[in-house]
Protein backbone atom coordinates (compact mmCIF):
# COMPACT_ATOMS: atom_id res chain seq x y z
CA UNK A 1 0.00 0.00 0.00
CA UNK A 2 1.47 3.33 -1.07
CA UNK A 3 1.68 6.06 1.56
CA UNK A 4 -0.30 9.22 0.68
CA UNK A 5 0.19 12.34 2.82
CA UNK A 6 -2.86 14.36 3.95
CA UNK A 7 -3.33 18.06 3.27
CA UNK A 8 -1.98 18.95 6.72
CA UNK A 9 1.11 16.90 5.97
CA UNK A 10 1.71 18.77 2.72
CA UNK A 11 2.21 21.99 4.68
CA UNK A 12 5.06 20.53 6.77
CA UNK A 13 8.38 22.35 6.62
CA UNK A 14 11.48 20.46 5.57
CA UNK A 15 13.39 21.48 8.71
CA UNK A 16 10.52 21.37 11.15
CA UNK A 17 11.00 20.07 14.68
CA UNK A 18 9.99 16.56 13.66
CA UNK A 19 12.24 16.54 10.61
CA UNK A 20 15.14 17.80 12.72
CA UNK A 21 14.65 14.74 14.91
CA UNK A 22 14.46 12.60 11.76
CA UNK A 23 17.76 14.02 10.56
CA UNK A 24 19.41 13.46 13.93
CA UNK A 25 18.23 9.85 13.99
CA UNK A 26 19.65 9.21 10.52
CA UNK A 27 22.99 10.79 11.41
CA UNK A 28 23.26 9.24 14.87
CA UNK A 29 25.37 6.14 13.96
CA UNK A 30 27.79 8.23 11.89
CA UNK A 31 28.11 10.75 14.74
CA UNK A 32 28.74 8.02 17.32
CA UNK A 33 31.26 6.01 15.32
CA UNK A 34 33.12 9.05 14.02
CA UNK A 35 33.03 10.71 17.43
CA UNK A 36 34.35 7.59 19.18
CA UNK A 37 37.36 7.32 16.87
CA UNK A 38 37.85 11.08 16.93
CA UNK A 39 38.02 11.00 20.73
CA UNK A 40 40.57 8.19 20.96
CA UNK A 41 42.66 8.82 17.83
CA UNK A 42 42.25 12.25 16.25
CA UNK A 43 39.47 14.63 15.25
CA UNK A 44 40.48 14.53 11.58
CA UNK A 45 40.23 10.72 11.40
CA UNK A 46 36.90 10.86 13.21
CA UNK A 47 35.51 13.37 10.71
CA UNK A 48 36.70 11.21 7.80
CA UNK A 49 34.99 8.13 9.21
CA UNK A 50 31.83 10.16 9.81
CA UNK A 51 31.70 11.27 6.16
CA UNK A 52 32.59 7.81 4.82
CA UNK A 53 29.75 6.21 6.77
CA UNK A 54 27.05 8.64 5.57
CA UNK A 55 26.19 6.43 2.57
CA UNK A 56 24.45 4.17 5.09
CA UNK A 57 21.72 6.79 5.47
CA UNK A 58 20.22 5.82 2.10
CA UNK A 59 19.39 2.12 2.84
CA UNK A 60 18.29 3.12 6.35
CA UNK A 61 15.86 5.72 5.02
CA UNK A 62 14.45 3.38 2.35
CA UNK A 63 14.08 0.65 4.98
CA UNK A 64 11.92 2.86 7.20
CA UNK A 65 9.70 4.02 4.34
CA UNK A 66 9.15 0.51 3.00
CA UNK A 67 8.57 -0.85 6.51
CA UNK A 68 5.89 1.75 7.23
CA UNK A 69 4.24 1.28 3.84
CA UNK A 70 4.31 -2.52 3.91
CA UNK A 71 5.59 -4.82 6.67
CA UNK A 72 8.77 -6.21 8.16
CA UNK A 73 8.44 -9.33 5.97
CA UNK A 74 8.20 -7.47 2.69
CA UNK A 75 11.04 -8.31 0.27
CA UNK A 76 12.25 -4.71 0.03
CA UNK A 77 12.02 -4.27 3.79
CA UNK A 78 14.23 -7.29 4.37
CA UNK A 79 16.68 -6.22 1.66
CA UNK A 80 17.18 -2.64 2.80
CA UNK A 81 16.95 -3.58 6.46
CA UNK A 82 19.75 -6.10 6.01
CA UNK A 83 21.87 -3.60 4.04
CA UNK A 84 21.38 -0.97 6.72
CA UNK A 85 22.19 -3.30 9.63
CA UNK A 86 25.27 -4.74 7.91
CA UNK A 87 26.55 -1.28 6.93
CA UNK A 88 26.30 0.20 10.41
CA UNK A 89 27.60 -3.01 12.01
CA UNK A 90 30.74 -2.85 9.84
CA UNK A 91 31.41 0.74 10.87
CA UNK A 92 30.59 -0.04 14.49
CA UNK A 93 33.11 -2.89 14.64
CA UNK A 94 35.72 -0.83 12.75
CA UNK A 95 35.40 2.19 15.02
CA UNK A 96 35.36 0.05 18.17
CA UNK A 97 38.45 -1.99 17.26
CA UNK A 98 40.49 1.06 16.24
CA UNK A 99 39.41 2.98 19.33
CA UNK A 100 40.19 0.00 21.57
CA UNK A 101 43.71 -0.08 20.12
CA UNK A 102 44.27 3.49 21.28
CA UNK A 103 42.56 2.91 24.63
CA UNK A 104 44.59 -0.22 25.44
CA UNK A 105 47.92 0.30 23.65
CA UNK A 106 47.90 4.07 23.13
CA UNK A 107 48.70 3.31 19.50
CA UNK A 108 47.27 2.95 16.02
CA UNK A 109 46.45 -0.66 15.21
CA UNK A 110 48.74 -0.47 12.16
CA UNK A 111 51.73 0.71 14.21
CA UNK A 112 54.87 -1.36 13.68
CA UNK A 113 54.89 -3.16 17.02
CA UNK A 114 51.26 -4.28 16.60
CA UNK A 115 51.74 -5.32 12.96
CA UNK A 116 54.86 -7.19 14.04
CA UNK A 117 52.96 -8.98 16.82
CA UNK A 118 50.07 -9.92 14.53
CA UNK A 119 52.41 -11.06 11.74
CA UNK A 120 54.32 -13.28 14.14
CA UNK A 121 51.22 -14.81 15.76
CA UNK A 122 50.44 -18.43 14.94
CA UNK A 123 46.94 -19.87 14.72
CA UNK A 124 47.46 -21.63 18.03
CA UNK A 125 48.51 -18.37 19.69
CA UNK A 126 45.48 -16.64 18.17
CA UNK A 127 43.17 -19.30 19.60
CA UNK A 128 44.84 -18.98 23.00
CA UNK A 129 44.32 -15.22 22.87
CA UNK A 130 40.60 -15.67 22.09
CA UNK A 131 40.22 -18.27 24.86
CA UNK A 132 41.92 -15.97 27.37
CA UNK A 133 39.90 -12.87 26.43
CA UNK A 134 36.65 -14.54 25.35
CA UNK A 135 34.57 -12.81 28.04
CA UNK A 136 35.77 -9.34 26.92
CA UNK A 137 35.18 -10.17 23.27
CA UNK A 138 31.72 -11.57 24.05
CA UNK A 139 30.88 -8.45 26.06
CA UNK A 140 31.88 -6.14 23.19
CA UNK A 141 29.88 -8.17 20.66
CA UNK A 142 26.85 -8.15 22.94
CA UNK A 143 27.24 -4.41 23.54
CA UNK A 144 27.39 -3.72 19.81
CA UNK A 145 24.30 -5.85 19.18
CA UNK A 146 22.36 -4.12 21.96
CA UNK A 147 23.37 -0.68 20.69
CA UNK A 148 22.35 -1.49 17.12
CA UNK A 149 19.07 -3.00 18.30
CA UNK A 150 18.45 0.09 20.41
CA UNK A 151 19.19 2.36 17.48
CA UNK A 152 16.78 0.62 15.11
CA UNK A 153 14.14 0.48 17.84
CA UNK A 154 14.42 4.28 18.26
CA UNK A 155 14.40 4.70 14.48
CA UNK A 156 11.20 2.73 14.00
CA UNK A 157 9.55 4.35 17.00
CA UNK A 158 10.49 8.01 16.62
CA UNK A 159 11.22 8.57 12.92
CA UNK A 160 8.22 10.48 11.54
CA UNK A 161 7.73 9.25 7.98
CA UNK A 162 4.69 11.48 7.49
CA UNK A 163 6.69 14.66 8.16
CA UNK A 164 9.54 13.48 5.96
CA UNK A 165 7.35 12.55 2.97
CA UNK A 166 5.14 15.64 3.14
CA UNK A 167 7.98 18.14 3.52
CA UNK A 168 8.78 20.14 0.40
CA UNK A 169 12.47 21.07 0.25
CA UNK A 170 13.50 24.51 -1.02
CA UNK A 171 16.35 25.20 -3.45
CA UNK A 172 18.57 25.72 -0.44
CA UNK A 173 17.81 22.23 0.82
CA UNK A 174 18.33 20.76 -2.65
CA UNK A 175 21.69 22.53 -2.90
CA UNK A 176 22.71 21.16 0.50
CA UNK A 177 21.69 17.68 -0.64
CA UNK A 178 23.83 17.97 -3.80
CA UNK A 179 26.77 19.12 -1.69
CA UNK A 180 26.17 16.18 0.63
CA UNK A 181 26.34 13.76 -2.33
CA UNK A 182 29.51 15.44 -3.63
CA UNK A 183 31.08 15.17 -0.17
CA UNK A 184 30.35 11.43 0.01
CA UNK A 185 31.68 10.83 -3.50
CA UNK A 186 34.81 12.90 -2.80
CA UNK A 187 35.44 10.95 0.41
CA UNK A 188 35.72 7.73 -1.56
CA UNK A 189 37.42 9.29 -4.59
CA UNK A 190 40.45 10.58 -2.65
CA UNK A 191 42.92 8.00 -1.38
CA UNK A 192 43.83 9.66 1.98
CA UNK A 193 40.13 9.57 2.93
CA UNK A 194 39.18 6.31 1.22
CA UNK A 195 41.84 4.31 3.07
CA UNK A 196 39.99 4.99 6.35
CA UNK A 197 36.84 3.21 5.16
CA UNK A 198 36.56 -0.22 6.85
CA UNK A 199 36.59 -2.27 3.63
CA UNK A 200 39.73 -0.53 2.32
CA UNK A 201 41.41 -0.23 5.70
CA UNK A 202 41.21 -3.94 6.56
CA UNK A 203 42.10 -5.05 3.04
CA UNK A 204 45.24 -2.90 3.22
CA UNK A 205 45.87 -4.08 6.78
CA UNK A 206 45.86 -7.70 5.69
CA UNK A 207 48.16 -6.82 2.78
CA UNK A 208 50.47 -5.05 5.22
CA UNK A 209 50.63 -8.16 7.42
CA UNK A 210 51.46 -10.36 4.41
CA UNK A 211 54.02 -7.87 3.10
CA UNK A 212 55.62 -7.63 6.53
CA UNK A 213 55.91 -11.41 6.79
CA UNK A 214 57.55 -11.53 3.35
CA UNK A 215 59.87 -8.61 4.21
CA UNK A 216 60.80 -10.25 7.50
CA UNK A 217 61.86 -13.45 5.73
CA UNK A 218 63.78 -11.45 3.13
CA UNK A 219 65.48 -9.24 5.73
CA UNK A 220 66.45 -12.25 7.82
CA UNK A 221 68.27 -13.64 4.79
CA UNK A 222 69.97 -10.27 4.29
CA UNK A 223 70.99 -10.18 7.96
CA UNK A 224 72.69 -13.57 7.70
CA UNK A 225 74.54 -12.43 4.58
CA UNK A 226 75.61 -9.18 6.27
CA UNK A 227 76.82 -11.09 9.31
CA UNK A 228 78.93 -13.42 7.16
CA UNK A 229 80.33 -10.41 5.30
CA UNK A 230 81.23 -8.67 8.56
CA UNK A 231 83.07 -11.74 9.83
CA UNK A 232 85.16 -12.01 6.67
CA UNK A 233 85.61 -8.25 6.09
CA UNK A 234 86.84 -6.97 9.47
CA UNK A 235 90.62 -7.03 9.87
CA UNK A 236 91.06 -5.21 13.18
CA UNK A 237 89.11 -3.26 15.79
CA UNK A 238 90.07 -0.66 18.39
CA UNK A 239 89.55 -2.41 21.72
CA UNK A 240 91.83 -0.10 23.71
CA UNK A 241 89.37 2.81 23.94
CA UNK A 242 85.79 3.11 25.08
CA UNK A 243 83.51 4.35 22.29
CA UNK A 244 80.16 6.13 22.00
CA UNK A 245 78.95 7.15 18.57
CA UNK A 246 75.55 8.63 17.73
CA UNK A 247 74.02 8.88 14.27
CA UNK A 248 70.94 11.14 14.24
CA UNK A 249 69.10 10.52 10.96
CA UNK A 250 66.52 13.26 10.67
CA UNK A 251 63.84 13.54 7.99
CA UNK A 252 63.16 15.85 5.03
CA UNK A 253 65.58 18.65 5.99
CA UNK A 254 67.30 20.60 3.23
CA UNK A 255 70.31 22.77 4.00
CA UNK A 256 68.77 25.35 1.67
CA UNK A 257 66.78 26.47 4.74
CA UNK A 258 69.64 26.39 7.27
CA UNK A 259 70.56 29.82 8.57
CA UNK A 260 74.14 28.63 9.19
CA UNK A 261 74.36 27.83 5.45
CA UNK A 262 73.24 31.28 4.30
CA UNK A 263 69.45 31.12 4.46
CA UNK A 264 68.12 34.60 5.35
CA UNK A 265 66.09 33.37 8.34
CA UNK A 266 67.91 32.39 11.53
CA UNK A 267 66.64 28.82 11.64
CA UNK A 268 69.79 27.39 13.29
CA UNK A 269 70.70 29.55 16.33
CA UNK A 270 71.99 26.63 18.43
CA UNK A 271 74.11 25.17 15.65
CA UNK A 272 75.49 28.65 14.93
CA UNK A 273 76.45 29.03 18.58
CA UNK A 274 78.26 25.67 18.47
CA UNK A 275 79.90 26.11 15.04
CA UNK A 276 83.44 26.31 16.46
CA UNK A 277 83.01 22.70 17.66
CA UNK A 278 81.39 21.33 14.51
CA UNK A 279 82.17 20.39 10.95
CA UNK A 280 79.18 21.60 8.94
CA UNK A 281 78.66 20.56 5.33
CA UNK A 282 76.10 22.73 3.57
CA UNK A 283 76.32 20.92 0.22
CA UNK A 284 75.84 17.31 1.21
CA UNK A 285 73.66 15.30 -1.16
CA UNK A 286 71.51 12.27 -0.54
CA UNK A 287 71.40 9.80 -3.46
CA UNK A 288 67.64 9.34 -3.09
CA UNK A 289 64.67 11.63 -2.43
CA UNK A 290 62.64 9.03 -0.52
CA UNK A 291 63.12 7.72 3.02
CA UNK A 292 63.56 3.96 2.59
CA UNK A 293 66.14 4.14 -0.18
CA UNK A 294 67.94 7.09 1.42
CA UNK A 295 68.30 5.37 4.82
CA UNK A 296 69.43 2.13 3.16
CA UNK A 297 72.10 4.13 1.31
CA UNK A 298 73.24 5.69 4.62
CA UNK A 299 73.58 2.43 6.56
CA UNK A 300 74.56 -0.09 3.88
CA UNK A 301 76.66 -0.23 0.71
CA UNK A 302 73.66 0.57 -1.49
CA UNK A 303 74.84 2.95 -4.24
CA UNK A 304 73.03 5.88 -5.86
CA UNK A 305 70.71 5.20 -8.77
CA UNK A 306 70.18 1.53 -7.90
CA UNK A 307 66.97 1.21 -5.85
CA UNK A 308 66.73 -2.54 -6.56
CA UNK A 309 70.26 -3.18 -5.30
CA UNK A 310 70.51 -5.83 -2.58
CA UNK A 311 72.97 -4.55 0.07
CA UNK A 312 75.87 -6.85 0.83
CA UNK A 313 76.90 -5.27 4.14
CA UNK A 314 75.53 -3.02 6.87
CA UNK A 315 77.06 -0.68 9.43
CA UNK A 316 75.02 -2.36 12.18
CA UNK A 317 76.33 -5.87 11.55
CA UNK A 318 79.93 -4.63 11.29
CA UNK A 319 79.47 -2.73 14.56
CA UNK A 320 78.02 -5.77 16.32
CA UNK A 321 80.81 -7.99 15.02
CA UNK A 322 83.32 -5.46 16.38
CA UNK A 323 81.82 -5.70 19.87
CA UNK A 324 79.48 -2.69 19.80
CA UNK A 325 76.18 -2.60 21.62
CA UNK A 326 73.77 -1.25 18.97
CA UNK A 327 70.61 0.80 19.48
CA UNK A 328 67.80 1.74 17.10
CA UNK A 329 65.70 4.49 18.73
CA UNK A 330 62.99 5.67 16.36
CA UNK A 331 60.29 8.32 16.20
CA UNK A 332 59.03 6.95 12.90
CA UNK A 333 56.57 4.11 12.59
CA UNK A 334 58.06 2.57 9.46
CA UNK A 335 57.60 -1.20 9.33
CA UNK A 336 60.13 -1.71 6.53
CA UNK A 337 63.02 0.13 8.21
CA UNK A 338 62.09 -1.32 11.59
CA UNK A 339 62.30 -4.81 10.11
CA UNK A 340 65.51 -4.10 8.20
CA UNK A 341 67.47 -2.19 10.86
CA UNK A 342 65.45 -2.11 14.09
CA UNK A 343 65.21 -5.88 14.34
CA UNK A 344 68.95 -6.10 13.75
CA UNK A 345 69.90 -3.81 16.67
CA UNK A 346 70.55 -5.17 20.16
CA UNK A 347 68.07 -2.64 21.56
CA UNK A 348 65.14 -1.29 19.52
CA UNK A 349 62.77 1.39 20.83
CA UNK A 350 59.79 2.78 18.91
CA UNK A 351 58.42 5.97 20.41
CA UNK A 352 55.97 6.85 17.65
CA UNK A 353 52.78 4.79 17.50
CA UNK A 354 51.22 6.43 14.45
CA UNK A 355 52.63 6.51 10.92
CA UNK A 356 53.10 9.23 8.34
CA UNK A 357 51.39 12.57 8.18
CA UNK A 358 48.86 11.66 10.86
CA UNK A 359 51.50 11.53 13.59
CA UNK A 360 52.00 14.37 16.06
CA UNK A 361 54.78 12.65 18.00
CA UNK A 362 57.63 15.09 18.72
CA UNK A 363 61.28 14.10 18.43
CA UNK A 364 62.09 15.25 21.96
CA UNK A 365 60.30 12.10 23.13
CA UNK A 366 63.48 10.21 22.14
CA UNK A 367 65.69 12.14 24.57
CA UNK A 368 64.85 10.02 27.67
CA UNK A 369 65.60 6.87 25.65
CA UNK A 370 68.90 8.38 24.52
CA UNK A 371 69.74 9.15 28.14
CA UNK A 372 69.13 5.51 29.09
CA UNK A 373 71.25 4.25 26.19
CA UNK A 374 74.14 6.52 27.18
CA UNK A 375 73.86 5.28 30.77
CA UNK A 376 74.33 1.70 29.57
CA UNK A 377 77.56 0.19 30.91
CA UNK A 378 78.73 -1.28 27.58
CA UNK A 379 82.14 0.10 26.66
CA UNK A 380 81.39 0.40 22.93
CA UNK A 381 78.05 1.81 21.78
CA UNK A 382 76.54 2.77 18.43
CA UNK A 383 73.26 4.66 18.88
CA UNK A 384 71.11 5.40 15.84
CA UNK A 385 68.30 7.93 16.35
CA UNK A 386 65.68 7.99 13.60
CA UNK A 387 63.90 11.33 13.90
CA UNK A 388 60.68 12.37 12.18
CA UNK A 389 62.30 15.75 11.51
CA UNK A 390 60.34 17.88 9.04
CA UNK A 391 58.24 15.13 7.49
CA UNK A 392 55.07 16.65 6.00
CA UNK A 393 52.81 17.87 7.45
CA UNK A 394 55.27 20.41 8.82
CA UNK A 395 53.00 22.04 11.43
CA UNK A 396 52.81 18.74 13.33
CA UNK A 397 56.58 18.46 13.74
CA UNK A 398 57.28 21.10 16.40
CA UNK A 399 55.78 22.27 19.71
CA UNK A 400 54.02 25.63 19.87
CA UNK A 401 57.02 27.29 21.49
CA UNK A 402 58.92 26.97 18.18
CA UNK A 403 56.28 28.75 16.12
CA UNK A 404 58.48 31.75 15.32
CA UNK A 405 57.86 32.25 11.61
CA UNK A 406 56.44 34.31 9.97
CA UNK A 407 56.22 36.54 13.09
CA UNK A 408 60.02 36.91 13.12
CA UNK A 409 60.54 39.40 10.29
CA UNK A 410 64.30 38.85 9.91
CA UNK A 411 64.93 37.68 6.35
CA UNK A 412 61.23 37.86 5.48
CA UNK A 413 61.73 40.45 2.75
CA UNK A 414 64.07 38.21 0.76
CA UNK A 415 61.76 35.23 1.09
CA UNK A 416 58.68 37.28 0.15
CA UNK A 417 60.52 38.71 -2.86
CA UNK A 418 61.40 35.18 -4.01
CA UNK A 419 57.79 34.03 -3.73
CA UNK A 420 56.55 37.17 -5.52
CA UNK A 421 59.00 36.68 -8.40
CA UNK A 422 57.92 33.07 -8.80
CA UNK A 423 54.24 33.95 -8.30
CA UNK A 424 53.84 31.12 -5.76
CA UNK A 425 50.58 30.75 -3.86
CA UNK A 426 49.71 31.40 -0.22
CA UNK A 427 49.58 27.71 0.70
CA UNK A 428 53.21 27.20 -0.29
CA UNK A 429 54.16 30.37 1.61
CA UNK A 430 52.43 29.02 4.71
CA UNK A 431 54.18 25.67 4.24
CA UNK A 432 57.54 27.48 4.06
CA UNK A 433 56.86 29.19 7.42
CA UNK A 434 55.89 25.89 9.03
CA UNK A 435 58.88 24.15 7.47
CA UNK A 436 61.26 26.77 8.87
CA UNK A 437 59.69 26.33 12.30
CA UNK A 438 60.34 22.58 12.09
CA UNK A 439 64.00 23.25 11.21
CA UNK A 440 64.24 25.60 14.18
CA UNK A 441 63.03 22.71 16.35
CA UNK A 442 65.55 20.31 14.77
CA UNK A 443 68.30 22.83 15.55
CA UNK A 444 67.25 22.64 19.21
CA UNK A 445 67.11 18.83 19.04
CA UNK A 446 70.68 18.71 17.73
CA UNK A 447 71.87 20.81 20.67
CA UNK A 448 70.03 18.59 23.17
CA UNK A 449 71.48 15.40 21.70
CA UNK A 450 74.98 16.86 21.77
CA UNK A 451 74.51 18.06 25.35
CA UNK A 452 73.69 14.51 26.46
CA UNK A 453 76.61 13.03 24.52
CA UNK A 454 79.08 15.45 26.10
CA UNK A 455 78.10 14.08 29.52
CA UNK A 456 79.22 10.62 28.41
CA UNK A 457 82.63 9.41 29.63
CA UNK A 458 83.76 7.37 26.60
CA UNK A 459 87.26 8.00 25.25
CA UNK A 460 86.07 8.43 21.67
CA UNK A 461 82.77 10.20 21.01
CA UNK A 462 81.08 11.43 17.86
CA UNK A 463 77.73 12.75 16.71
CA UNK A 464 76.72 12.69 13.06
CA UNK A 465 73.55 14.62 12.23
CA UNK A 466 72.24 14.06 8.70
CA UNK A 467 68.91 14.18 6.90
CA UNK A 468 67.79 11.19 4.86
CA UNK A 469 66.75 13.51 2.03
CA UNK A 470 65.48 17.05 1.54
CA UNK A 471 62.15 18.65 0.64
CA UNK A 472 60.97 21.07 -2.00
CA UNK A 473 59.14 23.91 -0.21
CA UNK A 474 58.71 26.69 -2.72
CA UNK A 475 62.37 26.69 -3.75
CA UNK A 476 61.78 26.27 -7.49
CA UNK A 477 58.19 24.97 -7.61
CA UNK A 478 54.86 26.10 -6.18
CA UNK A 479 54.78 22.92 -4.14
CA UNK A 480 55.69 21.59 -0.68
CA UNK A 481 56.79 18.01 -0.10
CA UNK A 482 59.07 15.25 -1.37
CA UNK A 483 60.56 15.97 -4.77
CA UNK A 484 62.91 13.95 -6.96
CA UNK A 485 63.05 16.66 -9.62
CA UNK A 486 64.48 19.59 -7.67
CA UNK A 487 67.79 20.12 -5.90
CA UNK A 488 66.16 20.77 -2.52
CA UNK A 489 64.85 17.19 -2.58
CA UNK A 490 68.43 15.89 -2.37
CA UNK A 491 70.48 18.67 -0.76
CA UNK A 492 70.76 17.96 2.97
CA UNK A 493 72.65 19.15 6.05
CA UNK A 494 75.52 17.01 7.35
CA UNK A 495 76.99 17.99 10.71
CA UNK A 496 79.75 16.13 12.54
CA UNK A 497 80.99 16.61 16.11
CA UNK A 498 83.93 14.68 17.58
CA UNK A 499 85.63 14.97 20.96
CA UNK A 500 89.03 14.47 19.34
CA UNK A 501 91.26 17.55 19.67
CA UNK A 502 92.46 16.92 16.10
CA UNK A 503 88.96 16.95 14.59
CA UNK A 504 88.55 19.57 11.91
CA UNK A 505 85.81 22.18 12.45
CA UNK A 506 84.25 24.87 10.30
CA UNK A 507 81.55 25.49 7.70
CA UNK A 508 82.04 23.91 4.29
CA UNK A 509 79.99 25.96 1.84
CA UNK A 510 81.59 24.96 -1.43
CA UNK A 511 82.64 21.30 -1.58
CA UNK A 512 80.07 18.63 -2.32
CA UNK A 513 79.72 15.61 -0.02
CA UNK A 514 78.09 12.23 -0.69
CA UNK A 515 76.00 11.08 2.31
CA UNK A 516 75.89 7.53 0.89
CA UNK A 517 79.47 7.20 2.17
CA UNK A 518 78.33 7.46 5.80
CA UNK A 519 78.60 3.70 6.26
CA UNK A 520 82.35 3.61 5.50
CA UNK A 521 83.11 6.88 7.28
CA UNK A 522 81.51 5.59 10.48
CA UNK A 523 83.53 2.34 10.34
CA UNK A 524 86.70 4.42 10.18
CA UNK A 525 85.58 6.69 13.01
CA UNK A 526 84.63 3.69 15.17
CA UNK A 527 88.05 2.10 14.80
CA UNK A 528 86.90 -0.77 12.58
CA UNK A 529 89.45 -1.60 9.89
CA UNK A 530 88.14 -3.59 6.89
CA UNK A 531 89.64 -5.22 3.82
CA UNK A 532 88.25 -2.44 1.64
CA UNK A 533 90.44 0.05 3.49
CA UNK A 534 89.66 3.45 4.96
CA UNK A 535 87.94 6.14 2.88
CA UNK A 536 89.29 9.65 2.65
CA UNK A 537 87.54 11.66 5.42
CA UNK A 538 84.94 14.19 4.31
CA UNK A 539 86.92 16.83 6.17
CA UNK A 540 90.11 16.12 4.19
CA UNK A 541 90.90 18.85 1.66
CA UNK A 542 91.68 16.16 -0.93
CA UNK A 543 88.20 14.59 -0.61
CA UNK A 544 86.17 14.65 -3.82
CA UNK A 545 82.51 13.94 -4.36
CA UNK A 546 82.35 10.82 -6.56
CA UNK A 547 78.75 9.57 -6.86
CA UNK A 548 78.18 6.22 -8.57
CA UNK A 549 75.25 7.54 -10.60
CA UNK A 550 74.78 10.52 -12.84
CA UNK A 551 74.83 13.75 -10.89
CA UNK A 552 72.87 16.01 -10.46
CA UNK A 553 70.34 13.38 -9.44
CA UNK A 554 67.33 15.67 -9.84
CA UNK A 555 68.15 16.18 -13.52
CA UNK A 556 69.13 12.61 -14.39
CA UNK A 557 67.05 10.54 -12.04
CA UNK A 558 64.80 7.70 -13.10
CA UNK A 559 61.69 6.97 -11.14
CA UNK A 560 62.87 5.08 -8.06
CA UNK A 561 60.01 5.44 -5.63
Amino acid sequence: MKFTPTSSHRRARFFSGKNSINLLLLLLPAIVFGGLLGYYQSASIGVRLFVLSLIGIYPTLVFIQVYRAHSIYHRKTLLYGTLSVVWWLIFAVHSTVLSASWAVFDSSIDAFFIVQAVANTTRLEAMEFVQFHWHKIAFLIALLCVCLYGYFWMLLRYFDVDSYVSAKPTWTHKTLFVLFVILCVAAYATKPNRKNAPMFFWYNYYAKIVDFQDELKLHQRWHKRWQQQAISDIIATDDRHTQTHIIAITESLTSENFGICGYPRDTTPHISALQNELMIYCKAYSPYATTINAVKALLTDMPAGAPKFVPTQSLLTHAKQAGYQTYWISNQDDSYLSSLFGSLADVAIYHNRLSGRSSFSKDEGLLPHLHNALADTHTKKLIILHLIGAHPNYSARYPDRFERFPDDNKGADQIDAHFDRQNFGSLTRQARDEYDNSILYQDWMFAEILKQLKNDTADNQSLTFVSDHGNEVGHVKDYAGHSDHSEAGYKVPLIVWQNSPNARTGIEQGRLVDTAELNNHMLMRMGILTKSGQPLPWSDHAYQFAPKAKFPYWQNNKKTE
